[in-house]
This record gives structure tokens, C-alpha cells and sequence, in this order.
């Protein structure tokens, strides 16, 4: 099997990013990388990933945000505006999954769900 680009290629947009660059963004060119978006508004922020997997000497690219795989083109160019570190995105992987175990009515635990701030519990 062989790859048509490497690693260092395939995140080298996001690490611009991570470096204050501003790589240009092209809608139809998604890029790999961690980043975090929210699923409705005003709901909590969800972890993303891009990345490239190759089959049989065929790329494709892949986009997982949460949990669910999702279309890469149409949610590129709003990733493109929130890239994350490895670890913030390995923090908040961890953190939507305790929530789901031991806090349900924790909005990382229903990022599905608007945050009521009326009816949310004081962070203190």
C-alpha cells in the first residue's frame, strides 16, 4: 500500500493554523487536523477530527465530529475557523464521555442539546 501524501503533508495546514499563520482556507480543499464545533446553537462545544485513510491505494477523507461520522464538505469551512491542540481534542473526548457515565445533565454529555443557561447548575 502506498500513500500519495505523508503525515507531515497531511497536517502541515493545521499545524500553520495552531501557529497563529492564517493558512488560507479553500472550501473544496478540507484539511486534516482537530478542531472543536457545536452541533446546534448554543450548545456545548463537541471535538472534530479530519483525517485521511487510504484502501486499496484510494484516499478518502473522513470527518468525525462527536461521535458521528458527518460530510467533511459541508462542515470544512466552519472547522477551518477552530482548529485545537491533539490534547484539547483527546480533553474533550474524555470529558463528553464521563459526562455521558456519571453526569447526564451535563451539556457535554447532550451535545445534541442548546445549554439553558436559566436552568443550568452555577459552575461554582
Amino acid at each position: 500500500m502506498t500513500r500519495t501524501s505523508t503525515i507531515e503533508q497531511d497536517y502541515a495546514w493545521h499545524r500553520e493554523a495552531m501557529a497563529g499563520k492564517n493558512p488560507a482556507v479553500h472550501e473544496s480543499k478540507p484539511q486534516c487536523g482537530w478542531y472543536e464545533t457545536k452541533l446546534v446553537k448554543n450548545g456545548p462545544l463537541v471535538p472534530a477530527v479530519i483525517w485521511v485513510d487510504e484502501y486499496e491505494g484510494q484516499q478518502s477523507v473522513y470527518c468525525r465530529i462527536g461521535n458521528d461520522l458527518q460530510d467533511v464538505s459541508r462542515h470544512w469551512p466552519y472547522l477551518a475557523k477552530r482548529p485545537i491542540s491533539f490534547e484539547k481534542y483527546q480533553y474533550m473526548k474524555a470529558k463528553g464521555a464521563w459526562a455521558q457515565v456519571h453526569s447526564q445533565d451535563h451539556p457535554a454529555a447532550n451535545p445534541h442539546m442548546p445549554i439553558d443557561l436559566d436552568a443550568a447548575k452555577p459552575p461554582f
